[in-house]
């Protein structure tokens, strides 16, 4: 199931989540594209991988790339903060 990441979080499963470009492999970053169980949908995910998926989703961390206005949002604030670095 591909993901983006919220905000900045530690990876507590580095062996359930793939991160493309990871900038550290115990680090997901604000913005970060990744993926919990390959690109499976969720009903196709063992129950450790929707475990994970809920556990983030409840906790506010991931949206999917579907949801286009929200990710266009997260990608705005993620350029936003690397220019006032």
């Amino acid at each position: 199931m591909k993901l983006v990441a919220t905000s900045d979080f530690r990876n507590q499963a580095p062996d359930k989540i793939s991160v493309a470009g990871a900038l550290h492999p115990q680090h997901i970053h604000k913005g970060a594209r990744f993926s919990i169980g390959d690109e499976k949908p969720l009903e196709k995910l063992t129950p450790e991988e929707k475990r994970l998926v809920v556990e983030l989703n409840c906790a506010g961390r991931i949206v999917e790339p579907s949801q286009v206005e929200l990710v266009a949002k997260i990608d705005a604030e993620v350029a936003t903060e690397s220019r006032k670095k």
